[in-house]
């Protein structure tokens, strides 16, 4: 298995811990190249460090291809120039003949081909098995790559483990949320000026903002912006038993993203029947199908949408109600059906492309 994993916590890395657990379940050991640098920052020196980094995790990669075997290699795929370091790994994949399999996701590469995706794609060939996460990014990714004739959808749903996630149903719009690694390209800024919108217009909603800071640059921006508005409180990053208490204390989380593809918050949102308004990027739109929530359209202003949406519930608690029953439900749907695929994955994998069962 090569990607990032845990620390720091990230949506692809917590996929990949959940895809590893899940392989070890089923009697596999795998051996892990784990390409994080114990930050979440995209600063230039870190990529030095992870370049520096890159010839003992490719010499270690060596020794697992020429044991023997034909390894199975999974492989979690980065957004942008991160590929560059993937390609090596790729490569050798090919040369040795292991079993390749590649995990989508971001959107962005899929949507606009690169120079460096094209190499990776045709480096990986037709040979290998890909891993999408929405049918909108299988139909893209078949569209935009030749190479990439083996295709399987499997949301994200399908590792998120919530029995605890139940709650009261509550009849009233009070708290709005917005959780998520903090920076502009999560919408930040939108989430902050919805808040403001209502104010000005009279309308009083609690705020409260979780997750950890990316870029120092942005955290000043982010941060003053904060301390000038005092019914929004940020309260850090929230994770596990403390993720479950911030979507109980929350009744709408609005996610104004610009770059997501399946994002993990909207999924944990919706299992703990909170209403979701989001842009609409990658698999949103699949993900809140059903009336599960507010899809705002690139064409639209996502702070007018919004604050009419929420002043719309709070004036009909019935409607807000309704609404979020039915995103536990579309919940439910996605995990259900996503359980059954990645079961299928394996099944149809083992001797092609995944660990033989």
């Amino acid at each position: 298995m090569i990607g990032v994993f845990p620390p720091p916590l990230m949506g692809m890395a917590t996929i990949n811990d959940a895809m590893k657990k899940y392989l070890s379940e089923h009697g596999h050991d795998p051996v892990v190249i784990n390409m994080t640098y114990r930050s979440l920052s995209k600063a230039w020196y870190v990529r030095i460090r992870r370049l520096i980094q890159l010839p003992i995790q490719l010499a270690r990669f060596s020794v697992v291809l020429c044991r023997g075997r034909r390894p199975s290699v999974y492989m979690s795929l980065s957004a942008g120039y991160g590929q560059l370091f993937e390609i090596p790994f790729i490569l050798l994949s090919r040369l040795t003949g292991a079993k390749l399999s590649l995990h989508h996701h971001s959107v962005l590469y899929i949507n606009h081909p690169t120079h460096v995706s094209r190499l990776l794609m045709r480096l990986a060939g037709k040979s290998a098995m890909h891993i999408v996460l929405c049918q909108c990014m299988a139909d893209t990714l078949r569209t935009s790559y030749v190479s990439a004739a083996s295709v399987s959808v499997l949301s994200n749903a399908a590792f998120l483990s919530l029995a605890e996630a139940s709650r009261h149903a509550r009849g009233e719009v009070r708290t709005l949320g917005f959780l998520s690694n903090i920076e502009l390209d999560k919408g930040i800024m939108e989430f902050l000026a919805v808040v403001e919108r209502l104010e000005s217009d009279g309308h009083s909603f609690r705020a409260m903002v979780a997750g950890p800071f990316r870029n120092p640059d942005e955290e000043r921006l982010i941060r003053s912006k904060l301390d000038e508005m005092t019914s929004v409180e940020y309260v850090g990053p929230k994770y596990v038993e403390e993720k479950v208490e911030f979507f109980s204390s929350i009744d709408v989380l609005l996610y104004p993203t610009k770059n997501d593809a399946e994002p993990l918050t909207v999924l944990e949102a919706m299992a703990h029947g909170v209403p979701v308004i989001a842009n609409n990027r990658g698999c949103i739109e699949e993900m809140l199908a059903a009336k599960a929530g507010v899809v705002v359209s690139p064409d639209d202003d996502f702070v007018d949408v919004a604050s009419r949406q929420l002043l719309a519930w709070k004036v009909a608690p019935g409607s807000y109600a309704e609404v979020a029953l039915l995103a536990k439900a579309r919940f439910d749907s996605l995990r259900d059906a996503s359980l059954g695929a990645l079961n299928q994955l394996y099944s149809d994998g083992s001797g092609r492309h995944w660990p033989d069962a």
